[in-house]
């Protein structure tokens, strides 16, 4: 069975489960999905990551990160959150030879249940709730050498015992005015909204710019910097900064701190690492983030996201050796044994 039926039946299983496990969680009445941090390594940066190449995580962003990414990749994403919210990735990124790159990820959402104030909850139960979505990213190399990425969002949402279907799209561009120097922007969740009792909920529609900067750092380590901002319909401006130190093929340390016009559960610092193992023709990331957050009563609480990545790394096959053929021996002047050579 080859990588990618594995793939495909993963994901079907991961989606099946998902859709029936799902079914408990309060809610969100706008696609508040869309507000959430899909990667370990977003949410460590303070998801100042708009401008970040080559990086899946930072997809979910700037679709036209996409463009820099050289090989296939499967990775899976789990949070693990004081609240008892469930958030899951399974994602899927595939590098055909001339279409660009493209990514499909199915993520899901979803909160314990809440009572929602009622004194007799037997009369009127807690709501339920919760998120699902299928995204289709799309980038590569255009014009001028700026990367140019397209997105393509479908999901669901259920408040209560009424669910309905949203769809958004998004787009975005990355260039770089100087070597190691990116510069990248985008504009995502465009669309309609999820419809609960007549009443139409907006989709959190966000516009982001930020910029990254990659520097040499003793030897082969490197330090890189990266700060985004953007507006979203909802929480409304939000700023983003993040460092990565690197040790190429061994372990990656990060730090982030992001500020929220709205006082929420993402204001504030958060902590991340990587290691990596390599193996032949593959590459196995495991990424965790670990990011505090207030209660709202005094007490501090923790979310933790965990990701795997299987980088599938084609090994350049090697050049056929032709084979070597003898030489045709020729004619030896040497005279044949026991005959005498004419003078």
């Amino acid at each position: 069975m080859t990588t990618d039926r594995v793939f495909f039946l993963s994901f079907f299983l991961f989606s099946a489960f998902c859709s029936r496990a799902g079914a408990g969680g309060p809610g969100t009445t706008g696609a508040d999905l869309l507000l959430e941090s899909f990667d370990p390594r977003v949410l460590a940066l303070g998801r100042a990551v708009a401008a970040q190449p080559a990086d899946l995580g930072a997809a979910e962003l700037n679709p036209a990160a996409l463009s820099g990414m050289a090989a296939s990749e499967y990775a899976f994403v789990h949070q693990i959150s004081w609240t008892g919210a469930g958030l899951d990735r399974l994602s899927f990124l595939r590098r055909p030879a001339k279409s660009g790159v493209w990514a499909l990820s199915f993520v899901r959402r979803g909160l314990p249940r809440v009572d929602n104030g009622v004194s007799n909850p037997e009369e009127d139960p807690p709501l339920e709730a919760w998120d699902a979505a299928i995204s289709v990213d799309w980038g590569q190399p255009g014009f001028r050498a700026r990367r140019l990425g397209f997105g393509l969002t479908g999901g669901l949402s259920r408040l209560g015992t009424v669910q309905s279907g949203w769809g958004a799209v998004g787009a975005g561009i990355q260039w770089d005015p100087k070597p190691a120097f990116t510069l990248g922007f985008a504009v995502r969740n465009l669309g309609l909204g999820p419809a609960f009792g007549g009443t139409k909920a907006p989709l959190p529609v966000h516009a982001v710019g930020g910029l990254s900067r990659r520097l040499g750092f003793r030897g082969t380590q490197s330090l890189s910097l990266m700060g985004s901002a953007g507006w979203q319909r909802g929480p409304g401006p939000w700023a983003g900064l993040g460092g990565e130190w690197a040790r190429p093929g061994r372990l990656k340390l990060r730090a982030g701190w992001r500020l929220s016009a709205e006082e929420n559960l993402a204001s504030g610092p958060s902590l991340g690492l990587s290691f990596e193992r390599r193996l032949p023709a593959l590459r196995l990331v495991f990424d965790y983030a670990w990011k505090p957050a207030s209660s709202g009563l005094g007490a501090l609480h923790f979310n933790h996201q965990i990701g795997l990545h299987l980088v599938m790394e084609k090994t350049p096959q090697a050049a056929a050796i032709p084979a070597v053929l003898s030489p045709t021996p020729e004619p030896s002047s040497a005279p044949a044994p026991g005959v005498t050579p004419a003078p």
